[in-house]
């Protein structure tokens, strides 16, 4: 007579499953035992120890996954704070960033119209040098500064003025005003004024020596 198959005890199985690190059915354990019953006292403490170890073994994979959960949820929360805190940070410093580009532009822009008048103000001065400080050399002189004011302070110095007279002893002197572009449209940040001061050019004539 052949003797039936040995089915594997529930035991068994569960060792299987537990080494793989899977968590065991308790209801399972105990439907295997009762339709597999254990032939003696270490099969009986062997199928008790499963049964425990599969409760806590789902118990573990419960806690352990709530944990997951906590840490995830966490995570969340302090990513959504880090962009809060951004956006706040942003908030508070993108106004103290833009004046600081305004005063920079601004400045570059009275630089600008600074040297514009510099210039305009040299040209005026060697016209009415050159022209030996006469009335006709000091009003070609003027002429001549507004001409150059409006070619190269173009964009950058407005309602330009040339002044040029003689002053002391053969002396020149030519002074240029005018407004620097702004910004803010109808904001005036104070009068560019330029002076340039030098003698008056003669001829003379070489002396004999001794």
């Amino acid at each position: 007579m052949t003797a039936p198959p040995r089915v594997p005890w529930p035991g068994e199985v569960a060792r299987t499953t537990a080494a793989h690190g899977a968590a065991t059915n308790a209801d399972s354990l105990i439907a295997g035992l009762r339709a597999n019953p254990p032939r003696n006292r270490r099969d009986i403490a062997q199928g008790g120890d499963l049964v425990g170890s599969g409760v806590a073994g789902e118990r573990g994979v419960a806690r352990g996954r709530a944990v997951a959960r906590g840490h995830a949820v966490a995570r969340e929360r302090g990513v959504a704070r880090e962009r809060g805190a951004t956006t706040i940070e942003l908030a508070l410093y993108m106004p103290i960033l833009l004046l600081a580009i305004f005063v920079t532009v601004q400045f570059s822009l009275m630089y600008l119209g600074d040297r514009a008048a510099q210039a305009t103000a040299r040209e005026a001065a060697r016209v009415a040098r050159v022209g030996g400080g006469t009335g006709t050399a000091l009003a070609d002189a003027r002429a001549q500064g507004m001409t150059f004011a409006a070619s190269i302070g173009r964009g950058v110095l407005f309602n330009p003025s040339v002044v040029v007279v003689p002053v002391g002893a053969g002396q020149i002197r030519a002074t240029v005003t005018g407004d620097a572009l702004t910004l803010v449209p109808g904001v005036r940040l104070g009068r560019i004024t330029a002076t340039v001061q030098g003698p008056i050019e003669a001829f003379r004539a070489d002396t004999a020596g001794p």
